[in-house]
């Protein structure tokens, strides 16, 4: 164990670094943590500056706008086959093509599972837009309209290359084979592409 002057520490995560917090051994072989009060006060400080949820999907100021990025967006109850139903498949497509049509996003790829769905999308950055709002927008949506119930939140990955591109594309892509769905990935019709193109 680490050693500060002639006490031991051990390094606790702290945002994006590591700060040492002493440590003293109990009769039991049990490790007591002693956290001075300034990293208490500055652990405070940093949970009251986190951003919204929201704002955890907004990129860097560095990264361009015309990004693409990597949605998965599971439903709540995940087993249940509640996506890849023809009318419902078909509406939630057309949904995604809306939001297309109307400067919202731009769709890649988007491809349904029965309890979830991926794609890869470059979302409009205007005022009152960007990935968390339209996202949320687009749940809220389908929520009502379709009677999807879907997990709160989603999960994004930038793509930073063409090979990361290719990459999330094939995955993707052969979801449904590895699923065991289909044999061959275009047999799966709960797709669309780029120019308003369904399945493959």
């Amino acid at each position: 164990m680490p050693v500060m002057g002639n006490r031991a520490v051990r390094y606790e995560p702290f945002g994006k670094r590591f700060l040492p917090v002493p440590v003293r051994k109990t009769g039991l072989n049990m490790i007591v943590c002693h956290a001075p009060t300034f990293i208490l006060a500055t652990m405070a400080g940093e949970f009251s500056k986190r951003k919204a949820r929201g704002e955890s999907h907004r990129p860097p100021s560095w990264v361009g706008e015309n990004a693409t990025y990597f949605i998965t967006i599971n439903c709540l109850s995940r087993g249940t086959n509640q996506l890849a139903v023809p009318d419902i498949s078909d509406r939630l497509l057309d949904s995604l093509q809306f939001y297309k049509d109307q400067g919202k996003w731009h769709v890649h790829l988007a491809l349904l599972m029965p309890d979830h769905l991926h794609a890869l999308l470059t979302f409009n950055w205007d005022e009152g837009q960007g990935m968390a709002k339209l996202t949320a927008g687009w749940k809220r949506y389908t929520a009502r309209s379709l009677g999807i119930s879907w997990q709160r939140d989603f999960f994004d990955h930038r793509v930073r290359s063409e090979f990361d591109l290719t990459d999330k594309w094939t995955y993707i892509r052969e979801n449904p084979v590895r699923a065991g769905l289909v044999l061959e990935f275009n047999e799966w019709p709960h797709a669309l592409r780029a120019g308003a193109v369904r399945g493959w």
